[in-house]
Parts: C-alpha cells; structure tokens; sequence
C-alpha cells in the first residue's frame, strides 16, 4: 500500500471517528463511551503525525516551552478536546 493511500485512510478513520464522538455527544451517552472514542482518535492521530513524512527533531527552545506547560498547574491547562477545538478553528476557518 502507498503512503499516501495510507494516510487517506487514517485520515478518514479519524473523521469517522470524530463522526461517532459527534453523535455519541449529541445522544447524551456516557462520558465512558466518549472516552473510548477520543482515546481511539487519539491513537489514530498519533499514528498519523508518525506516518507523516519530514519529520523534525524539537529545538532547545521548544523543548524549554513543553517543559513550562508540563509543570503549570493542572487545573488552568487546556483539554485535549479544546486543544484540536482551537487547532481546527484556526487552520480550517
């Protein structure tokens, strides 16, 4: 299979997904169904971003940066939910 047949597939595996988080929210079903499902969504795009090509080593100031969030207080820190909310929004608005 080519890479990029395989990474169509990823990508329409999370938007699949995605669809099922969508209606799953919208039925009201529990918060362990949910989970499930961006769990699942989430392996899909950690799968993609390790199958995109050109990938690129962290510098010392990137690295500086995730260790200041890594130590923020819990409590203030974006959800994984609001961070690809927000990723989304600005680069598909």
């Amino acid at each position: 299979m080519s890479r990029n047949h395989h990474l169509k597939e990823l990508v329409d595996s999370i938007k699949k997904t995605d669809e099922m988080i969508t209606m799953h929210k919208n039925a009201g079903t529990s918060q362990l169904i949910l989970g499930q499902y961006k769990a699942i969504k989430a392996k899909q795009i950690s799968e993609l971003i390790d199958s995109l090509p050109n990938r690129f080593e962290l510098t010392a100031e990137m690295k500086a940066i995730l260790d200041e969030r890594f130590l923020e207080d819990k409590e203030t820190n974006l959800g994984a939910e609001e961070i690809i909310n927000r990723l989304n929004k600005k680069y598909h608005s």
